[in-house]
C-alpha cells in the first residue's frame, strides 16, 4: 500500500521522495496536527516551526502548502484627499474626494471578496482616518500586492467644471536608471493595468452617462507617489470630475459607486486572471 492522499496537496501526501511503503497486513501509525486557521501562510508557517523545528521535509511541505495557499493580493487605495471639497454659497460641502471615494474601495473589495480568488485590502482602516501618502504607499509594499488602484475624482482648478475619466499609470519617464533596473515587475504591466481599468469603468459609466468623455490613460505629467513607490504595477484612475455638477451628483449616488466598484473589481481580476 502507497500512502497516496492528494498529489496536489504536498503535506497530505507521502511521496514521491517520502513514500511510505507497506506490506500486505503491515500496519503502521503515523502522528501529525491538523491547523485550522486563516489563510496566512506566514502565521502557519510560524505555527508549524513552532511545533517541529527544521525538521528536513516537514518544513519543506510548510513551505510549499503556503505558497499555494497565497491568492493574489490586491491592494486598494481611495483618495486621502479630504481637503478636496465643493461648497455650496452657504458654506455647507456638497462633496468631499477623501470621503466619497472611501465607498469605491468598499465596493470594490465587497466584489473580490465575493469573487474568492483574491485577497483585497484597503490602506486605511475607516472612511475618515488621516493617513499620509508615503504610509499608504509603505503599507501597500509590507501587504507585498500584486497590483494596486487607486481610486480619486478630478477637478479642473480653474472655475470650469471638467468632465470625464482617465486613468494613469507608472511609465518611464519620472523614474531613473536605478529605479527602473530595481523594479520588481514588467513596467508594461502598469499600463495594461491601467487599460483594463480604463476600459471596465468607462463602460459601467456609459451604461448611466452615455456621453462621458474618455480622456485615455498616459503617463502623469508628475511623479504621483501612489504610482511610483509602490513596488506592484499600480495605477490611478480619476472617475470624473466633482467640479462637474452633474458629475459630482453621479460620483456620490450609492448606485453608482457600487457599479463603479464591480468594474474596478472586474479590470483587477481580469489583469490577474486573463481570459484570453
Amino acid at each position: 500500500a502507497l500512502l497516496e492522499c492528494d498529489p496536489e496537496v504536498p503535506c497530505l501526501r507521502a511521496g514521491p521522495d517520502g513514500a511510505v511503503t507497506l506490506r500486505p497486513g503491515a500496519g503502521h501509525t503515523w502522528k501529525g496536527r491538523i491547523y485550522l486557521m486563516d489563510n496566512r501562510p506566514g502565521v502557519l508557517l510560524g505555527k508549524w516551526e513552532e511545533d517541529f523545528g527544521h525538521q528536513g521535509r516537514l518544513t519543506r511541505y510548510a513551505a510549499a502548502l503556503a505558497k499555494a495557499m497565497r491568492r493574489p493580493r490586491v491592494i486598494l487605495n481611495p483618495s486621502n484627499q479630504y481637503a478636496n471639497r465643493i461648497r455650496g454659497e452657504d458654506g455647507r460641502e456638497l462633496y468631499n474626494e477623501g470621503l466619497n471615494m472611501w465607498h469605491y474601495a468598499v465596493a470594490a473589495r465587497k466584489y473580490l471578496k465575493e469573487d474568492g480568488r483574491v485577497e483585497a485590502f484597503i490602506t486605511r482602516d475607516t472612511q475618515s482616518q488621516l493617513t499620509t501618502l508615503r504610509y499608504e504607499a509603505m503599507l501597500a509594499n509590507a501587504l507585498r500586492g500584486d497590483l494596486l488602484i487607486s481610486l480619486h475624482s478630478d477637478a479642473t482648478g480653474n472655475n470650469t467644471p471638467g468632465g470625464g475619466t482617465w486613468t494613469f499609470y507608472t511609465g518611464p519617464t519620472h523614474l531613473s536608471e536605478e529605479e527602473l533596473a530595481s523594479l520588481p515587475y514588467p513596467l508594461e504591466d502598469s499600463r495594461r493595468l491601467a487599460s483594463l481599468v480604463q476600459a471596465k469603468v468607462l463602460e459601467a459609466i456609459r451604461e448611466v452617462y452615455p456621453e462621458v468623455l474618455d480622456r485615455g490613460i498616459r503617463e502623469h505629467w508628475s511623479r504621483l507617489y501612489m504610482i511610483h513607490q509602490p513596488r506592484c504595477p499600480s495605477c490611478l484612475i480619476e472617475v470624473l470630475f466633482h467640479t462637474n455638477p452633474k458629475e459630482r451628483e453621479l460620483l456620490k449616488d450609492p448606485a453608482f459607486q457600487d457599479r463603479i466598484g464591480r468594474a474596478v473589481a472586474e479590470a483587477a481580476l481580469e489583469f490577474l486572471f486573463p481570459s484570453g
